[in-house]
């Protein structure tokens, strides 16, 4: 190339640095299976940030062992900004659960690119209780100890942990009993064999809409936007009560501050657009206004949150 070339890329303001990340397909792991609610906000950021990166952005689909499987598989990839994991704090439980069992660590060994968004999640009671409250149920459980019990979608998920949770803060004894799957949870909680459950919010209220649960309060610390009428745990008697559920974006540590920072921006471009809020609030989410350094403080306080649960319930997981 001749001189008088070089001079005039040169002179055009990052035209290295545009055609430096990224050069090729990105993968993307999803360490849930296709088809699911996480793997269906995936593809949504997959395809929107194809579109403002002119590259493909291609899901890898690695379920199992509660999650782990995928994220140790792209904690070990190269750090170059074409291995990312989309991550949900179902990996902040399961680094509360097993800290010595897995070959990594959440919050060492990754470096967040963004959070993504929040999902919102209610308690629920079957229709037919005499509940209509935090405040009832408290009441109702207290007045029958080991009586009434709740379901959840597995040992270890975010709903069951989302339920001990209130158990402890509300002194409350009521027996679990896991499904394999939320939607099997939901038949026998409509069906009545099972009492509560606490469950994501647009089926929860598709269900309450029918008649067929009755949802008491959001488990989140604030109202979310989409549910502004109905209370939080917190608001309804129980202070110290907050469970969430999120996702974000992270990168094995050591990737090029320039992949995270050009990934940093196509993403806030992403999150801002009036269409993909619209279509995550149908689905019961809503965008966290989250840059790196604060999704960082998120990851580590849901950590120590589940940690603390674990630690003074003496709840085994495995």
């Amino acid at each position: 190339m001749g001189m008088a070339a070089l001079g005039a890329l040169k002179a055009i303001p990052g035209a290295f640095a545009q055609a430096a990340y990224p050069t090729r397909p990105v993968k993307v792991v999803v360490p849930f299976a296709a088809g699911g609610a996480t793997d269906f906000f995936a593809r949504r950021i997959c395809d929107d940030l194809r579109k403002e990166l002119d590259q493909a952005f291609v899901i890898e689909n690695r379920p199992g062992a509660g999650a782990v499987l995928g994220a140790s598989l792209a904690a070990k990839a190269p750090a170059d900004g074409y291995t990312l994991l989309f991550m949900t704090n179902s990996l902040c439980l399961q680094e509360a659960v097993s800290p010595p069992a897995k070959n990594y660590s959440l919050t060492r060994d990754f470096v967040p690119v963004s959070g993504l968004y929040n999902l919102d999640l209610v308690l629920v009671v079957n229709s037919a209780l005499p509940i209509r409250s935090v405040a009832d149920l408290i009441a109702y459980a207290k007045a029958r100890p080991g009586e009434l019990n709740y379901a959840s979608a597995g040992v270890g998920t975010t709903l069951h942990l989302a339920m001990e949770l209130l158990k402890q803060v509300g002194g409350l004894d009521i027996v679990h009993i896991p499904y394999k799957d939320a939607p099997s949870a939901r038949l026998d909680l409509v069906g009545g064999s099972i009492h509560m459950m606490v469950d994501t919010a647009n089926t929860a209220l598709a269900l309450s809409s029918e008649g067929k649960v009755r949802i008491l309060a959001q488990t989140g610390a604030t109202r979310s936007t989409a549910m502004p009428a109905i209370t939080t745990v917190a608001e309804s008697g129980l202070p110290n009560y907050q469970a969430n559920s999120f996702a974000g974006l992270l990168a094995p540590q050591g990737t090029p501050s320039a992949a995270l920072d050009r990934l940093r921006a196509s993403l806030a471009t992403v999150l801002s657009k009036a269409d993909l809020r619209a279509s995550w609030q149908k689905q019961g989410a809503s965008v966290i206004e989250a840059p790196a350094p604060v999704f960082q403080r998120m990851m580590q306080d849901d950590v120590d949150q589940w940690t603390r649960l674990l630690r003074d319930t003496r709840l085994k997981l495995v």
